[in-house]
């Protein structure tokens, strides 16, 4: 037989079979995972949706790029099996092995941050807290079926004639990929389309446009203008949060107090991921566009950024200032950072000795609002203080108090549950009549209904909630940037009147913000009504012009282009010098925390 004419032909089928059962296998659940998620968010818009109606719907809309990532999951079952066969058993073992380790990963970031993981990552995803806190029941639940789905291919491959059609199929795959396999779908999730173990990019026939915004619209904090008063200032981030998560969660404590308070209805993070968001509401500066943790990773105590921070500035005003927060403090580098941002006392994980639940994200966001409220109440009537607080309860693995494998509605309910007792608290200290608290999120993670490009749009339009001793009950559409957050705060900290607080909010005109998770930038021109999206991978774009509002409904699909000006400001500005201190050497790096 030709396929037997060599040990190297014969591994190489086997190779490639068993490469190619674990990919779609790991492309099947994605699909379930994908199409849960579209599901779970139509029902709750439409009560009367049914099910079969909307398995119809989705893969009409998506059949194209479901295909082709089938196809490119066939292409990379080619190469890998290559490299597999040219391998001894044990390192293509170890190799198998590691393959299914990362597919079952990618399905629990699929499911969560709605893309592949970014192989550039993987130093970050090793590091000890990082995956003490990934592991849940899901994830051993996806790796045993990816696992039996191998064991089972590899006792079929025993069989001369499994091998034979395996030969004959993979062929035939290989040529029809060649040769009829669908474009990309610029309309559609990357995750959909690509194979996470392949580098991806659009098309590159498309028409280039010059279209940039006027500035990048971008203001350099100023730490010798900062007006501060003397109330104390409690800023709470709740992991993970979106806007819509309130709704979607029934937090009707959070609904309620929004009701009460100051709401802001278009805030806007200006990128995703916890060290940005940290970095970019206490800095006012904005993190990188194209780059995950560029300037957190370069931040000192000694930068310019750092000694303008709002810690820094309300410490040097004569504030206590603490940071509290539910993981440990060694990920992220938190533990110096938060030290370089003007905090002088520094508190995680490690600090709780006791919690009603703890997982490898810390400890519940019950236990953290607790032992934030004994901190407080130990701090001095005679001293101002600022406190930031960072919760991880609502992170994936949800951490709820008796049970194993909470729903992210039952994380969202005991967080709204935790700051009603935060608040309650307060009350009962008298601490309200002169305590700014500011509920918001370091990032969000519900995203809109529909798995097209901008379903994730979403993701960066976060909580902003105000109880503040002088302010009245009201809501402000403005949009509003994490970068704000900063300056807005020390005003906050004076006594204020309505109109004061909105002649000091900022006008944007061009809104920029990115989700380097999902591997996208935006671009909102409020006074054109245009809003562009942008992949970050050969900066292949989307316009949707007429667009009166950022989060309004839109016509879809939007107008492919290469917006290449657009992609040259933001190099720009991920480029741009005089934030940090010149000859400073960096904080240790989220890759070098790895090896703690």
């Amino acid at each position: 037989m030709v396929l037997r004419t060599t040990d190297l032909g014969s591994s190489y089928i086997r190779a490639f079979a068993m490469v190619l059962s674990i990919l779609l296998v790991a492309r099947v659940l994605a699909w379930r995972v994908g199409f849960s998620t579209e599901l779970l968010i139509q029902l709750d818009l439409n009560q009367n949706m049914a099910l079969e109606d909307s398995y119809i719907r989705w893969w009409n809309e998506f059949q194209s790029p479901l295909i082709r990532g089938v196809m490119q999951d066939v292409l990379f079952a080619a190469l890998a099996g290559l490299a597999l066969a040219l391998m001894g058993k044990w390192p293509r073992r170890i190799a198998l092995a590691s393959i299914t380790i990362f597919l079952a990963a990618n399905l629990e970031h699929i499911k969560y941050n709605y893309s592949h993981i970014d192989l550039a990552m993987l130093g970050t995803a090793m590091n000890p807290t990082f995956v003490h806190g990934s592991l849940s029941l899901p994830l051993l639940k996806y790796l045993a079926a990816i696992a039996i789905v191998l064991l089972v291919t590899s006792g079929l491959l025993r069989f001369l004639f499994v091998r034979q059609s395996i030969g004959v199929i993979g062929a035939a795959m290989l040529g029809g990929l060649l040769l009829f396999g669908p474009t990309s779908d610029p309309q559609a999730p990357d995750w959909m389309q690509t194979s996470p173990l392949l580098p991806f990019q659009l098309e590159s026939d498309l028409p280039v446009s010059s279209a940039r915004p006027e500035t990048i619209g971008l203001i350099e904090p100023d730490a010798t203008t900062a007006q501060t008063g003397s109330y104390n200032l409690l800023v709470v981030y709740l992991e993970g949060l979106s806007l819509s998560s309130l709704q979607r969660g029934d937090m009707t404590t959070l609904i309620a107090l929004a009701n009460e308070g100051v709401s802001f209805d278009n805030y806007i993070s200006r990128q995703i991921i916890t060290a940005n968001g940290l970095y970019a509401t206490l800095t006012g500066d904005t993190p990188s566009f194209l780059n995950r943790f560029v300037k957190w990773e370069e931040l000192t105590a000694q930068a310019a950024i750092a000694q303008q921070s709002l810690g820094a500035v309300l410490r040097d005003k004569g504030y206590h200032t603490a940071y509290l927060q539910a993981a440990d403090l060694v990920y992220m580098s938190k533990d110096t950072h938060m030290s370089a941002l003007g905090f002088s006392q520094i508190q995680g994980d490690e600090s709780w000795r006791q919690a009603h639940a703890r997982n490898g994200w810390g400890v519940d966001d019950l236990t953290l609002m607790e032992e934030t409220l004994a901190y407080i109440d130990t701090a001095s009537a005679k001293q101002p203080w600022f406190i930031g607080v960072l919760t991880s309860g609502t992170h994936s693995p949800y951490n709820v108090p008796g049970l194993a494998s909470p729903s992210r509605r039952v994380a969202l309910q005991y967080a709204d549950q935790a700051i009603d007792t935060l608040i309650a608290g307060l009350r009962d200290q008298g601490r309200l009549h002169n305590t700014v608290v500011i509920l918001t999120s370091d990032e969000g993670r519900e995203v809109e209904a529909g798995a097209g490009f901008l379903n994730d749009l979403a993701m960066n339009r976060l909580p902003l909630i105000v109880l503040h001793p002088d302010l009245p009950a009201q809501t402000i559409p403005d949009y509003l940037m994490n970068t704000d957050l900063r300056d807005l705060a020390l005003t906050l900290t004076s006594p204020i009147d309505t109109a004061t607080l909105q002649t000091s909010l900022p006008q944007h005109d061009d809104l920029i913000f990115g989700n380097v998770i999902t591997g996208k930038v935006f671009w909102y021109d409020r006074i054109e009504q245009v809003l562009t999206g942008c992949r970050l991978r050969g900066f292949a774009c989307l316009t949707w012009p007429d667009h009166p509002t950022l989060f309004g409904p839109r016509a879809m699909p939007g107008e492919p282009s290469r917006l290449t000006a657009f992609e040259a400001m933001l190099k720009a500005h991920d480029r741009r010098e005089g934030v940090f201190a010149v000859n400073e050497l960096p904080i240790r790096s989220m890759a070098s925390n790895s090896k703690n």
